[in-house]
């Protein structure tokens, strides 16, 4: 693939997963190449509240050990994000900004009780969510072939992770707990004629007009990572070792901070 092409592919992802896209792989790079301290890219509420470093509110969410985990993250960024931002939010880009910034925060509160320091999981897991929430009916592939509507495709993630480590994934919970949350009081229910108690601010449809997004066909059978599945591993808040798992998805928990 040339130059060329290459920017042809980059220019043709939706801005807001661009963004989301492009982070992920500038913070793990800086961090890697020691243009900053990766720990200064954790969340620790001590520093963000004692030295006022808010930084670590964003940067938690896109830090990650650089290699095959990394790749599973922009991979699965690419995919579900480009899909929610040109299909269902299509035209909406504000109502889908504001869905991300309140999955975010949400995310950011949880990890107050969760101690939670990277929380990278929790975006995409959040993601991952409301697009089945949104493609139910819609058939994906796990490991091997096993095939499952996509409505079930978050909890036998968090499954795999459980299984795998041996220990709730905490920080995966934080963002399907905050998409459902979106969900409810956004949609269901106001469709039950309840009270709608979020709205898109003002700000962000003044920063995200209406726009059109790209719709596109999707193939009748998705995949929930990789041809042989996806591995979400664990993510340790005290960063011990561990190599990732042959065939699966590393989420980048478990690694010493500094090593591939």
């Amino acid at each position: 693939m040339d130059n060329t092409s290459i920017q042809a592919w980059y220019a043709s992802i939706p801005r807001i997963t661009r963004a989301l896209f492009t982070t992920s792989v500038v913070v793990p790079l800086v961090g890697k190449l020691g243009l900053v301290s990766p720990y200064s890219l954790l969340l620790l509420w001590s520093d963000v509240v004692g030295r006022l470093q808010i930084w670590r509110l964003a940067t938690t969410f896109f830090f990650a050990q650089p290699g095959f985990g990394l790749m599973m993250n922009l991979y699965m960024l690419y995919r579900y994000s480009g899909d929610l931002e040109t299909v269902t939010f299509a035209g909406r880009p504000a109502d889908y900004a504001f869905f991300l910034l309140f999955c975010v925060t949400s995310s950011l509160a949880g990890s107050v009780l969760t101690g939670s320091m990277v929380l990278n999981e929790a975006l995409i897991l959040a993601v991952i969510h409301y697009w089945s929430h949104r493609n139910s009916e819609r058939i994906v592939s796990f490991m091997f072939g096993t095939n499952f509507k996509a409505r079930y495709m978050p909890m036998v993630l968090l499954g795999f992770d459980l299984l795998m480590s041996g220990s709730l994934p905490l920080t995966g919970m934080l963002g399907v707990a905050s998409s459902y949350a979106y969900i409810q009081l956004m949609e269901e229910m106001p469709a039950r004629g309840g009270r709608r108690w979020l709205d898109t601010p003002t700000f962000l449809r003044r920063f995200f007009p209406p726009g059109s997004g790209t719709p596109y066909t999707q193939p009748a059978t998705y995949s929930a990572g990789s041809s042989t599945g996806v591995n979400l591993g664990r993510q340790s808040n005290t960063m011990t070792q561990r190599g990732p798992v042959v065939g699966g998805h590393d989420w980048g928990r478990g690694q010493r901070l500094g090593d591939q």
